[in-house]
């Protein structure tokens, strides 16, 4: 093992070993999809889907094929390849979730809609497993019916009951002219893909590249607005970083504008903190004077959204800052790439003190990636490594028709860091408040006036279990009505149980007694049911 290294914005030439941060390089790698005369495999997004067991996807290119098709890399815990998938239920994968059983669910475009391209796309939702069966896909094509197609940045969110979609939408205002309108919805699915509410955005708008789900129950989305501005002529534009905070049924909270008027930023990503607020990563642009350097700042905000510091985060005016995350001691990662000196496209992974100030950066030319490197992804799972992915310029053997290089997926990991921030989402679970009415003998009719917990939580399951084997299983609390078939009347002690689901995931469960109580005698043998006999340590 052996490196060379050096804190600053010069070049580190690292291979393998620890970094000035105190973290280790674990690996290094580039990955082949294997498909014939592959010609590109570029990067889209990573997720854990079980136990030491990941899924990254994107898209793959091939000469001979002459398509797009999606693809998906399985990897361990260790960046290990475990297998490769390509699926022909799409043209390219942009975004990837785990659904916390081994199966995971993909964002993409799919080729469906008869007309010329680029008329012919939509985006689709679609659930596989990890041997690649598809167990459903939805396709959804944006705003109106009629000429339009998906495009656009396009992200998702998985929460505990479905799927948060942010995604843009090219609508032609004239049927058969060229002019379009981009617009973006949001649109919450539930586990089964389908649709539960859409919020349409204002013309123009971009507020799904960062998704969060907050500890109080709400959404965040994150982005951009295009507006007019006054600052010169009428038909200059400019873009305004936006944040967004809506409920689960799709209302809007709140909204903040970060930036300033007539410059040119956009929210690339929001992360919830400890403290109630979120951290967002704001890419910004001045207008004056001309090709101004594009910046990328860190800006920590607290629970009302009052700006707590703001530092310049991207290593030199070159550098791109792909993704942030949080860690349980209040420190953030960063990690990119950014041109340095002679070297091109070279990754590097930062960190932020909780009071915002830069620790520092470490440029990571890779030895499996001569020709540049990027890292677009941070993941960071309780027990793993912290894990960069992202994509890789990699030289290709020379031949005839042969590229000079291939894009590739690309990851490295690094131990030693401090375990990632996970929000308490169930540290206020659901309050069960349940009554009941018994008009005959052999019949109940039952009530609830129950809560979610957080502030704008909401139940999204009520089951009731009514003591004769009957369930019932409902996504609103309306009163429940039942009558007991002749000679299953419960008697003393037998419990009517209602438990619920919030939207954070978080359940509890009331019971009641119509009948009565459990007697002495029911209570002894409930409790020597669970009791367990233990050699006597004297024997």
């Amino acid at each position: 093992m052996y490196w060379l290294k050096k804190c600053s914005s010069s070049l580190a030439l690292l291979l393998v070993g620890p970094l000035c941060f105190g973290q280790t390089v674990l690996w290094q790698k580039a990955y082949r999809s294997g498909y014939p005369n592959e010609t590109g495999t570029p990067y889209g997004e990573s997720a854990k889907i079980a136990n030491n067991r990941y899924v990254h996807a994107g898209n793959v290119y091939s000469q001979v094929r002459g398509s797009e098709r999606a693809y998906f890399l399985f990897t361990n815990a260790r960046g290990d390849s475990l297998g490769t998938l390509i699926s022909n239920t799409g043209l390219g994968a942009v975004s990837v979730v785990g659904n916390g059983d081994g199966t995971f669910t993909w964002l993409g475009a799919v080729d469906t809609i008869t007309g010329p391209p680029p008329n012919n796309l939509q985006h689709t939702l679609v659930k596989m497993s990890a041997q690649g069966q598809v167990l459903w896909q939805r396709n959804f094509n944006g705003l109106r019916n009629g000429r339009s197609y998906a495009g656009g940045q396009i992200r998702m969110l998985r929460t505990p009951d479905g799927y948060l979609v942010g995604s843009n939408t090219y609508v032609y205002v004239n049927p058969t002219g060229p002019g379009r309108l981009e617009q973006q919805a949001i649109d919450k699915f539930d586990n089964n893909g389908r649709l539960q509410w859409r919020t349409v955005l204002p013309a123009y708008a971009a507020m799904g590249l960062g998704l969060a789900l907050q500890a109080n129950g709400s959404y965040v989305a994150a982005g951009w607005a295009l507006v007019p501005t006054p600052l010169t002529q009428s038909g200059y534009f400019s873009l305004d970083g936006r944040l967004c905070e809506f409920t689960h049924g799709g209302d809007t909270i709140r909204t903040k504008r970060l930036g300033v008027e007539g410059d040119f930023e956009s929210i690339e990503r929001v992360r919830p903190t400890a403290d109630k607020g979120v951290v967002v990563l704001l890419e910004s642009q001045a207008r004056l004077p001309p090709n101004s350097p594009r910046m990328q700042r860190l800006i920590k905000l607290d629970s009302l959204w009052q700006v707590q510091w703001d530092v310049r985060v991207d290593a030199n005016p070159n550098a791109s800052v792909g993704d942030i995350g949080v860690t349980a001691t209040g420190e953030y990662w960063l990690a990119g790439s950014a041109l340095n000196g002679s070297v091109y496209g070279v990754g590097f992974l930062g960190r932020v003190s909780a009071t915002g100030q830069r620790l520092g950066n470490t440029f990571v030319p890779l030895a499996v990636a001569p020709t540049g490197a990027s890292f677009v992804q941070l993941l960071h799972e309780p027990g793993d490594p912290l894990l960069a992915w992202g994509t890789a310029e990699v030289a290709n053997r020379p031949g005839p028709g042969v590229a000079p290089h291939t894009q590739r997926f690309f990851s490295a990991g690094f131990g030693n860091v401090a375990g990632p921030f996970v929000p308490d989402y169930c540290r206020y679970p659901p309050q069960p408040n349940a009554i009941y009415a018994q008009p005959q003998p052999d019949s109940l009719v039952l009530q609830q006036l129950s809560g979610a917990g957080p502030r704008y939580a909401q139940n999204v399951s009520y089951r009731w279990d009514l003591g004769d084997g009957t369930v019932l299983e409902r996504a609103t609390g309306g009163p429940v009505r039942h009558r007991y078939a002749a000679g299953r009347v419960p008697g003393p002690g037998t419990a009517v149980r209602l438990t619920l689901t919030n939207n954070l995931g978080c359940t509890a469960t009331q019971a009641l007694y119509p009948w009565g109580r459990p007697t002495a005698a029911q209570q002894a043998r409930a409790w020597a049911g669970r009791a367990t006999l233990w050699p006597n340590p004297a024997t």
